[in-house]
């Protein structure tokens, strides 16, 4: 079969898909607002939404990120331009998807540049007060982003609309504060589902995680939303585990607990505490320790941070006869020494 002939059945083929089968599976108008907060899972209903169990009160949850399709190098110059990412230091376009919580696509948004950041990317499309995504969306509904769209956070706010990401550090600050960690950790138990949705298209569909061609370039957008309409249909949404209820449970009791262990390990060291009581089920754990080098007369603990890789804290715990006082010998050693 000639190339022609072959080009020309295959443009046919992508034509009818995208004119017959997209618009029942993708897009704003493919499903309504109350569809898309019916799909709420339970932990981000329960970290994010309203308890009012009324279908019209009930916001919608979405999850937004963008992704990668990286194209070849171009003799266009301003194609090469607006094409090249000076953060990866290759030549793609970014495909912005919209992900309810089951992971199923709501929309695919774009292609857009390269030189263009996910809060520039929002930003435009809800500035247009008649857009669709102004449209769709109600006052009250949650979008759940990651720390690219930290500058289109005060606008989704000012629109009427709820926005978590993750907290990031404070200028001067080295590690998060207590509530920072957790609002963190609420985020992450959900944001998930939009790198495994984006994985997932990838996986399925090799064009999109090898270089695309330019050649095929300019059908590229229609390509990726038939794409995203067949996962849609064919593949089975996130399933809500039985454990789900637990986990929640045990997230929102835990808001609200102050980090003890932080108190204590960065507390002064008095001279009573040099020599602490260490019981026998905190001894036994301490045994059971994968990392553990023990004797009859000591037992050797590693400790290692993922930020400090030069050096390793050797903790030395000897009992003292029959009591319940043990000796703790606290050793640096280089990395490779234990």
């Amino acid at each position: 079969m000639p190339r022609s002939t072959l080009e020309r059945n295959m443009n046919k083929a992508r034509n009818c898909m995208s004119q017959q089968m997209v618009p029942l599976h993708l897009g704003f108008n493919h499903m309504t607002v109350e569809e898309v907060a019916a799909r709420n899972k339970t932990i981000p209903e329960g970290l994010f939404g309203n308890p009012n169990p009324s279908s019209e009160m009930r916001p919608a949850i979405v999850i937004c990120d963008a992704t990668y399709v990286y194209v070849q190098s171009s003799s266009n110059y301003l194609f090469q331009k607006e094409s090249y990412s000076l953060h990866k230091h290759l030549n793609l376009v970014k495909p912005f998807m919209i992900v309810c919580c089951d992971g199923h696509i709501l929309d695919y948004l774009g292609p857009y540049k390269a030189t263009v950041n996910d809060a520039t990317i929002m930003s435009n499309e809800f500035r247009n007060s008649n857009g669709e995504m102004r449209r769709c969306f109600r006052e009250g509904d949650v979008f759940i982003l990651d720390r690219g769209f930290r500058d289109v956070i005060p606008e989704l706010i000012e629109y009427g609309y709820h926005a978590h990401m993750p907290e990031s550090l404070s200028e001067g600050e080295h590690q998060l504060a207590t509530q920072q960690a957790k609002k963190l950790r609420c985020v992450t138990m959900c944001r998930w589902v939009v790198e495994v949705v984006n994985g997932r298209h990838k996986r399925d569909f090799k064009l999109f995680r090898q270089e695309f061609f330019n050649k095929a370039a300019k059908h590229l957008m229609i390509d990726f939303r038939n794409g995203c309409a067949l996962t849609n249909k064919l593949h089975p949404v996130i399933e809500v585990i039985p454990e789900a209820a637990e986990y929640l449970a045990i997230a929102v009791r835990r808001l609200n607990i102050d980090n003890v262990l932080a108190n204590t390990v960065f507390a002064p060291l008095r001279r009573d505490d040099m020599f602490p009581d260490l019981l026998s089920h905190s001894y036994s754990l301490i045994r059971r320790e994968r990392r553990i080098r023990a004797t009859r007369k000591e037992s050797r603990v590693v400790l290692s941070s993922r930020k400090v890789v030069k050096l390793k804290i050797c903790v030395k715990v000897k009992p003292f006869s029959s009591s319940a006082r043990v000796l703790i010998i606290i050793s640096i050693l280089p990395a490779g020494f234990y």
